[in-house]
């Protein structure tokens, strides 16, 4: 064999020799590999085990704040409406794979905001004692899963108004007629619920005025211009719309026909005992519903509801009185009223007669029924000197009080109710009430009520509807109920 040969053979032939130390060097990489995966593998279980656990326990606290939030949804909606106030609420929501429960306790508060220590509660019928204005919600939401029981909690504050079941439930009331001039706007107490009633056979709504409510008149309606009514306009008579006017949901005339003109707009439904026309009907306008020559119920009709002075109700209701006649001092009698301790009634035949730029302080409410009437000229002011709290002022002309008419206002007539340019009631509700003339003048501003025979209100005027309870009034009937407004609502981690 040549030496080529040779090399070629000994060069793929030879096998070369591991050392027994190569080959256990192997066995233990091969061992820590084995081992690092399996490591790894019990890793990512863990890690998956926890993820999954960890989305157990978001899943059971979502469903758990769902269920405290229920809570407080369930009790707010028990005290619209209502004639008693609960102190706690128990439920079960049907959720998956376990149901989950709430439980609310509520504290009640006789001032908003709420101060100082809650109202009781009675222990028989489980509802709160006396006159809340404010309540605390805690709702406590439970969930019980595979991870175990988790607990959230909700807390809500309530501002709640007491709505008179005696017939003052309108924020204007007029009996006869009715007058609304250029840029009033009437806003709601709790939403949209600022409603206007008029016997007047015809109401004419025009330019730049706003109702937060309806409008329920039995006779025709007019809405002009750019008037703007948030909810519904249910007349016995004609309803007639014209350039921008709108109604945010249903038109309703009983023995009329309904016309809407120019750009008019009706949110919802036209219905009318008659015919349905218009150009803006015609072009578009956005009515859900059309119903021509139907049958549909007059609005109900209200008569003006009936107050005397009853010396029992009002001193149950916290009330002391004071009987002032002598019409020389009667004005000195209510500026005394600054110093009262207490809740006080002012009786009097006197005309309750301010002139300008007069200032009266009040720290507790005052209701005051003066048969000659009120006349508050240009910037009166009725101020509240104990804010935050809201203090009531009712000021009636009791019915059969003796009417004259209103000439200007330096003569503002007898038993009639004039309300000069620019007066204010700030951190005050208040309630109007004549047998005669409510006359509101020029930018006005205040939260309450009118209720009146006439009712003129004239520019730039501005009320919020507060329902105010007015004791020993006759004419509506029924018991008085609840509003409420929620002012917050929020998690309360650290209760949770």
């Amino acid at each position: 064999m040549s030496l080529i040969a040779k090399l070629a053979a000994g060069s793929t032939g030879r096998t070369s020799r591991r050392s027994p130390n190569e080959a256990g060097v192997a066995m233990i990489t091969a061992l820590a590999v084995v081992a690092i995966t399996g490591l790894l593998a019990v890793v990512a279980v863990q890690i998956s085990f926890h993820s999954e656990t960890a989305t157990a326990k978001d899943r059971e606290r979502v469903v758990a704040t769902s269920a405290a939030e229920g809570g407080v949804d369930v009790a707010t909606a028990a005290m619209k409406g209502a004639v008693s106030l609960p102190c706690t609420l128990t439920g079960t929501i049907p959720t998956t794979p376990n149901p989950s429960t709430y439980a609310v306790a509520i504290s009640y508060y006789d001032s908003y905001p709420p101060v100082g220590t809650p109202l009781s509660c009675d222990a028989t019928s489980g509802n709160v004692v006396g006159n809340p204005k404010a309540a605390l919600i805690k709702s406590d939401g439970q969930m019980k899963g595979p991870t175990g029981k988790i607990k959230r909690r909700m807390e809500s504050l309530v501002k709640i108004n007491v709505i008179p079941g005696n017939g003052f439930d309108k924020a204007v009331y007029s009996d006869a007629g009715l007058a609304i001039a250029n840029s009033t706007h009437v806003m709601g107490n709790a939403g949209n619920d600022a409603d206007i009633y008029t016997n007047d056979p015809d109401v004419a709504c025009g330019n730049s005025i706003e109702v937060s409510g309806s409008i329920l008149s039995q006779g025709n309606v007019a809405l002009n211009n750019s008037c703007k009514i948030a909810v519904d306009v249910w007349a016995k008579g004609n309803v007639s719309m014209t350039n921008s006017a709108s109604v945010g949901f249903d038109v309703k005339s009983s023995r009329g026909s309904i016309t809407a003109a120019n750009t008019s707009k009706i949110g919802r439904d036209a219905i009318a005992f008659g015919t349905i026309t218009g150009a803006a009907i015609a072009t578009g306008n956005p009515v859900r519903n059309k119903v021509p020559n139907a049958s549909i119920p007059d609005p109900p009709y209200v008569p003006l509801p009936s107050i005397t002075f009853d010396s029992a109700a009002w001193t149950a209701a916290g009330y002391t009185t004071i009987t002032n006649n002598n019409c020389t001092t009667i004005n000195a009698t209510i500026l005394g009223l600054a110093s009262a301790t207490q809740k006080t009634v002012v009786t009097t035949d006197c005309k309750i007669d301010f002139g300008t730029t007069t200032a009266i302080n009040l720290k507790k409410s005052v209701a005051i029924f003066a048969k000659g009437g009120f006349s508050f000229r240009n910037t009166t002011t009725w101020k509240n000197m104990v804010t935050p709290t809201i203090t009531q002022l009712h000021l009636i002309v009791p019915t059969g009080s003796t009417c004259t008419a209103y000439s200007n206002p330096n003569n503002s007539g007898l038993g009639n109710i004039l309300v000069g340019n620019s007066s204010e009631f700030p951190d005050l509700d208040v309630f109007f009430y004549t047998p005669c003339q409510f006359k509101g003048l020029n930018s006005t501003h205040f939260n309450g009520q009118v209720y009146g025979k006439d009712v003129e209100i004239v520019n730039s005027y501005e009320m919020k509807f507060v329902p105010l309870p007015v004791w020993g009034a006759s004419g509506g009937g029924g018991s008085s109920t609840y509003s409420a407004e929620v002012v917050y609502k929020r998690e309360d981690v650290a209760a949770g």
